[in-house]
């Protein structure tokens, strides 16, 4: 299906990893950090506007369960630090960050993201840390326009490992956008992945939402018993001859939600987050 011309921002959460605070009975008893109770993680922006288009992001303590709670001084808001993710498209900013008073020992964390007009297709991701290295990611994809999202394609190369490392399969192909018929405006990994099973480098696959759950490689299937059975790295050419970098924000976005560039390395390792230590770089 084709892709709709308005640009539109989509934040999506695809991943939230979180360490405990340093000390303290409240760290201890909130030792995560997520979204404020009741604002949603997804929001669309119309970028036709000549103005810049604002969203509003809120982090939020919680417990072990993940229930949100909220800071009970407003100097602990304030030392939470928003920031954009490397490899995130150029014209989505943080303008704004500061404490959220709710009411007397009631604070959130307060950020406002900015979209300048004309920004690119593509992905950020915004990170909200505290000083004790709890973190959460927001993911915020800027959508068209394009006339026909086949229009947007790019030649990639593929890598598949198995879980002790091992290369299954390996390929490249000229990936088109929509291949995976997901409403983005870019050409995406989740694409790729319809691309390596047309260029026989995989036989199959299966997948949930952004997410690949399983891959079929020289009739053997590699469907793991968790949700998140793949996972994904980018690699991009850098500044030395031969050598490709990962791409930072491929680590905390779902694969439909980057845009790969002619020359990409995708590599796909199967388990879960933790499973694998992808490299820095990789020479080709």
């Amino acid at each position: 299906m084709f892709k709709k011309r308005t640009i539109m921002l989509t934040m999506i959460m695809v991943l939230v990893m979180v360490l405990s605070f340093a000390g303290g009975a409240f760290a201890n008893e909130y030792p995560n950090l997520t979204t404020y109770d009741g604002v949603p993680f997804t929001a669309d922006v119309d970028a036709n506007d000549a103005n810049a288009q604002t969203v509003e992001l809120y982090a939020a303590p919680a417990d072990a369960s993940w229930m949100p709670y909220w800071f009970d001084n407003e100097q602990d808001a304030e030392d939470v630090e928003w920031a954009v993710v490397g490899g995130s498209v150029s014209g989505v900013t943080v303008a704004e960050q500061a404490p959220f008073y709710v009411d007397e020992d009631f604070y959130y964390a307060y950020a406002v993201v900015t979209v300048a007009p004309g920004t690119n297709p593509g992905t950020a991701s915004i990170v909200a840390s505290t000083p004790e290295s709890a973190y959460v990611n927001f993911t915020v994809v800027v959508n068209g326009p394009t006339a026909d999202p086949y229009d947007d394609t790019a030649d990639v190369n593929f890598e598949v490992y198995n879980s002790n490392g091992a290369l299954l399969s390996s390929g490249d192909g000229n990936v088109q956008g929509n291949d995976f018929y997901s409403g983005r405006s870019f050409v995406t990994a989740m694409d790729g992945v319809v691309r390596m099973m047309m260029e026989d480098v995989i036989d199959n696959y299966s997948a949930s939402g952004a997410f690949v759950t399983g891959m079929t490689i020289d009739s053997v299937n590699y469907t793991p018993p968790y949700p998140a059975g793949w996972m994904y790295r980018i690699y991009r050419e850098g500044g030395t001859s031969g050598q490709y970098d990962v791409v930072a924000i491929s680590e905390v976005i779902g694969a439909d939600d980057i845009r790969l560039e002619d020359g990409d390395y995708i590599q796909w390792r199967i388990g879960e987050y933790d499973d694998h230590d992808f490299p820095a770089y990789i020479n080709r």
